[in-house]
């Protein structure tokens, strides 16, 4: 078992590993290490208090092998402007990257198509994320 920090965008996170993940992993778990962990935490509201019990631990460069891509999707009405499509357009190829970018078109009768995007796939990032949120509203934005 292994306790141990990691510093990420939002401050320090507390660590723990137990004797099983941390024999499988020991090799990985070096200082300076860039690395995912898979697991769960133990605070969902407070991130200086959080807390992750790791399960796995998964190098940086092996991560989109390993971990699920994840989908950005949208939900946006038919009526929609041509500006504010427009607009979404140009959020998305300025954060071109690996995820599919999947748009749900609710239509005149209420119905939705889901659209998936052939030509344009996303990175997910916060900075994205807020800038959609902030252009059509927080409910129509979410990772999959």
């Amino acid at each position: 078992m292994a306790f141990f920090n990691l510093d990420c965008l939002g401050g320090q996170v507390e660590a723990i590993i137990f004797h099983e993940s941390f024999d499988k992993y020991k090799e990985i778990i070096q200082d300076g290490n860039i690395v995912f962990l898979v697991g769960s935490s133990s605070v969902q509201n407070q991130f200086a208090d959080l807390k992750i019990k790791v399960d796995e631990v998964v190098p940086i460069n092996h991560a989109k092998e390993v971990l699920k891509i994840q989908e950005m999707n949208i939900k946006i009405d038919a009526s929609v402007s041509k500006e504010k499509l427009n607009e979404i357009h140009t959020l998305a190829t300025k954060n071109a990257g690996e995820a599919p970018f999947i748009v749900h078109m609710i239509n005149d009768d209420g119905s939705m198509r889901r659209i998936v995007s052939k030509k344009v796939s996303v990175s997910i990032n916060n900075h994205f994320i807020t800038m959609l949120k902030d252009l059509i509203g927080e409910s129509n934005v979410w990772v999959s």
